[in-house]
């Protein structure tokens, strides 16, 4: 596994459209969710019928309730990937991965059903 961490940000719908578009080098080839948070978030990726704004919704809706103390820089993007000789992994593979980072790093904890969107 090869990983890189981009510095937190704010714009939620930015790196939504970075990450559901080309990529800066045409290496955004199947953009599309492997895991959410409960399940049923849009998947622009699948779903002809969501939409970018739909999923920024639904991942901003915790940081707008939070109101004034939301943290302000609440994006936070780390991209993973197989290395070229590594084998094809499965959605269920990347799903497991994606949970074992954010548990690692504290941002969601296994069980924590308030943690990160």
């Amino acid at each position: 596994m090869i990983a890189n961490i981009v510095k937190p940000g704010h714009k939620t719908r930015g790196v939504l459209n970075y990450l559901y578009g080309p990529g800066r080098a045409n290496e955004h080839t199947d953009p599309h969710l492997v895991a959410s948070f409960d399940g049923f978030a849009p998947d622009p990726g699948r779903d002809p019928d969501a939409t970018l704004a739909q999923l920024a919704t639904v991942l901003d809706m915790r940081v707008k309730q939070a109101g004034h103390k939301a943290p302000k820089n609440h994006v936070w993007h780390c991209s993973i990937r197989a290395a070229p000789e590594d084998r094809h992994l499965t959605d269920d593979e990347w799903a497991t991965i994606a949970r074992r980072v954010l548990n690692a790093t504290g941002i969601a904890p296994a069980g924590d059903p308030d943690a990160c969107r």
